[in-house]
């Protein structure tokens, strides 16, 4: 179902996305910060209408706030959600508090959202953010762990670990160079 209006799209930001990062995060699709925005990005170009009023910028630049937002949702060109993304972080980091409050206050967004996402993440472990009365209904934490038992989570890390550092060589014969 395509989301038109603000209220559907906070609506999917809140619940749907949750589910949606889960997987890719179990699928391996997830595997550092960048990964994180690639999928929300993602997910969002495919939730929006394709021919509407809505744009979505990675990594803009705010000259108002003067800080960089992760993700941005512009509806007919005006700025409504601004997106604070993390890698496996158990609280919100203050630096990224004060980009989201910037946004609220600066830039007037109507909603703020801070992701964070990884395979340590546990609603036991986060610590929920004391919110000030300005921001009660308008800042929100989406946290996204793997939701496994922690023989699981090590097995995860190790396939993760495969993916980066220890990714094996590919079967393509290497060019010679200098040979005419």
């Amino acid at each position: 179902m395509k989301r038109d209006k603000l209220g559907q799209l906070e609506n999917f930001l809140r619940s749907s996305l949750r589910t949606k990062l889960r997987n890719d995060l179990r699928y391996l699709r997830i595997t550092k910060e960048a990964d994180i925005e690639c999928c929300i990005y993602y997910h969002l170009r495919r939730t929006l209408p394709s021919k509407g009023f809505w744009t979505v910028l990675a990594r803009k630049f705010a000259g108002r706030t003067e800080h960089y937002v992760d993700l941005l949702l512009l509806k007919k060109e005006l700025p409504r959600i601004a997106i604070e993304i993390k890698w496996n972080k158990n609280e919100m980091p203050g630096k990224d508090r004060h980009s989201l409050d910037s946004a609220l206050r600066k830039m007037r967004v109507n909603k703020a959202y801070f992701v964070s996402v990884g395979p340590d993440i546990t609603k036991s472990l986060y610590r929920k953010l004391d919110k000030r009365p300005h921001e009660n209904h308008r800042l929100h934490e989406v946290i996204v762990g793997l939701d496994y038992e922690a023989k699981e989570v090590k097995s995860w890390k190790r396939k993760r670990h495969f993916l980066g550092k220890r990714m094996r060589l590919g079967k393509a014969k290497p060019k010679k160079i200098g040979t005419e």
